[in-house]
C-alpha cells in the first residue's frame, strides 16, 4: 500500500480530518521528509 494510500486509510479508520484553516498537513513524500531531515542536519 502507498503512503497516500495508507495515511487516508487510517485516517479514515481513525475519524481523523485535517484542517487547512488550521494548517494542518500531511507529509507523505519519503524522499521530501529525507530532504528536511538533511537540511536540519547541516544546521
Amino acid at each position: 500500500m502507498e503512503v497516500l494510500e495508507s495515511t487516508r486509510f487510517l485516517m479514515k479508520k481513525y475519524g481523523i480530518t485535517a484542517s487547512k484553516a488550521l494548517g494542518q498537513n500531511f507529509l507523505i513524500n519519503e524522499e521530501v521528509l529525507n530532504r528536511i531531515v538533511e537540511a536540519s542536519r547541516d544546521n
